[in-house]
């Protein structure tokens, strides 16, 4: 165990084993916890009592609460707990490992998982990760994840490559990411995703809920649905509050409220225009629109902390 790489669950980091502890469990000799960091490197090497006021402090790991990784990681000895660690958390641990290891954590997870895991990792760590997969698997992960987030790692990607990933798309998906990528990466357009539910007016609470109930496990959240005419011209939203509380029979038209014009976004607006809008009037989305009136997508408040901060 001694110099190798375990992956500490509970605060999820990659950390290098300097030393043991080790204890009688029912008569035998058992590793109770590992040792980390500095002061347990000095008791390895005989030189501890050099640290005489105590000023590094003892830092022990739990056994049950350690991942070994040795020679890559042992996907089917994974601990339950390791699998279950926030999207988060699990890109926070891949950024530490290397490549062949971190790809292969990404491949135990399912589909849906290892998406929001790589949706979390640094861009360019993306790229290095997509590349490392290969465009068939690669794929078949990012299908998964949010337009928005697709679209910023393809635009990472050199231009005769997108179209080898895009070629496994069905035809919808890869029409929105090809239309997306036309748009400055700071600007509405660039930052917008097109997971939004749009409805029209004679369409019933009832019939829209069932729409929802199907579609929603795809998308990151739902706080509105939008209310469109001929052409996809913006007419209106209902919140997901007013669908809960309003009886089934009664349709968009006579519940919709407009949209009030600070929660509207051109496709070209700046990021520091975004910026400024959704932080005065405290905006969680903004609906993004053509020159035609037509809605485009949706921008999220963490779509802009994402350009602002992507290594956050």
């Amino acid at each position: 165990m001694l110099d190798q790489q375990i992956v500490d669950i509970e605060d999820a980091r990659v950390v290098r084993v300097n030393d043991l502890r080790l204890g009688k469990i029912k008569g035998e000799m058992k590793v109770l916890a590992i040792g980390v960091g500095f002061k347990s490197l000095l008791r390895r090497l005989g030189m501890d009592k050099l640290d005489i006021f105590n000023f590094f402090k003892v830092n022990l790991i739990e056994w049950s609460k350690a991942q070994l990784v040795k020679n890559g990681l042992k996907i089917d000895t994974f601990s339950k707990e390791m699998k279950t660690l926030h999207p988060a958390d699990l890109a926070n641990i891949i950024e530490d490992l290397t490549v062949a290891q971190g790809g292969e954590l990404v491949s135990s997870l399912d589909y849906k998982s290892a998406a929001e895991v790589v949706e979390e990792l640094d861009p360019q760590l993306q790229k290095i990760m997509v590349d490392h997969l290969g465009p068939e698997k690669a794929s078949t992960i990012l299908k998964k994840m949010s337009i928005d987030e697709i679209v910023d790692l393809m635009q990472m990607l050199p231009k005769h490559e997108i179209g080898e990933y895009l070629s496994y798309f069905e035809s919808k998906k890869k029409k929105e990411v090809e239309e997306l990528i036309k748009y400055d990466d700071d600007s509405a357009g660039g930052l917008m995703t097109t997971d939004f539910i749009s409805v029209k007016l004679e369409q019933t609470v009832g019939e829209v809920i069932n729409i929802i109930e199907k579609i929603s496990e795809d998308m990151r959240f739902i706080l509105y649905v939008y209310v469109v005419g001929e052409n996809k011209k913006l007419i209106g939203v209902v919140s997901m509050r007013k669908l809960l509380i309003t009886d089934e029979d009664k349709t968009m038209s006579e519940i919709y409220k407009t949209l009030p014009s600070i929660a509207i976004l051109h496709v070209n607006d700046e990021l520091d225009d975004i910026v400024e809008l959704m932080t005065k009037y405290n905006l969680f989305t903004a609906a993004v629109l053509n020159d035609k009136g037509e809605m485009k997508g949706l921008v999220s408040i963490d779509d802009v902390m994402r350009e602002l901060k992507p290594n956050a």
